[in-house]
């Protein structure tokens, strides 16, 4: 059980450390195509007062079109999220589901850009991506094998402490043996991600979560103290 931990406790703390580096090249990328999108307008403004410049302008719009401002706009508000990792690792994790035709969405409080999310001490940051990390990977497993493959995030500041839940469409689950050893409703990695997950709620006196199941979404409810 140790090696396996260690295993899970390994992939998710490389992962944070890729997803650091990856972040800073996301934000020097969002900046890039926001002046991008400037230069083009200034092109269209100029050239549309000429003649014959239709097919020029047609090219200009679909650089600076809905199809860039939608995306742009869909993963800007984990621009809510601190510098500290985290931003990136979402962002990473929301394409990967994006990639297996889930569709994904995002909502976020501007408050947590300033709460005290982003100066959490070594410990309980590397604990929180890894419960994250274990969750949002069973949520997009589930996601995909359901009907509707749906996939959401939503991070709040209520009464002074972050909230984060995760939720998805699934297909089938038994209630009973959630959270319990080795569970998973498909594979022994997940299982044993689960039983990570639980050893870190027990060992933790800042991170807590419980679960919820509706008839059509299975909800991780994560709360850290401040």
């Amino acid at each position: 059980q140790k090696i396996d931990n260690d295993i899970v406790v390994k992939k998710y703390d490389e992962l944070l450390d890729i997803m650091k580096a990856y972040e800073n090249d996301i934000e020097e990328q969002r900046t890039l195509i926001h002046e991008t999108k400037n230069e083009f307008a200034t092109i269209k403004c100029k050239l549309n007062d000429k003649e014959e410049t239709e097919t020029i302008i047609k090219y200009i719009d679909s650089v600076i079109g809905d199809k860039v401002s939608t995306n742009m706009s869909k993963y800007s508000k984990f621009k809510n999220l601190p510098s500290n990792g985290l931003k990136g690792f979402f962002y990473y994790k929301f394409m990967k589901a994006e990639r297996k035709g889930i569709e994904v969405s995002v909502n976020i409080s501007k408050q947590i850009e300033e709460s005290y999310i982003k100066e959490l001490d070594t410990k309980t940051f590397k604990d929180l991506v890894r419960i994250i990390g274990v969750y949002l990977d069973n949520a997009i497993e589930a996601s995909v094998e359901s009907e509707e493959k749906k996939l959401g995030i939503e991070i709040y500041l209520i009464k002074k402490e972050v909230k984060i839940i995760i939720s998805n469409t699934y297909n089938r689950i038994d209630t009973e043996k959630v959270g319990k050893e080795r569970y998973t409703t498909k594979g022994k990695n997940r299982g044993h991600g689960l039983l990570l997950v639980k050893k870190i709620l027990h060992e933790s006196e800042r991170i807590k979560s419980e679960t919820e199941i509706t008839e059509e979404l299975f909800i991780q409810k994560i709360e850290i103290k401040k």
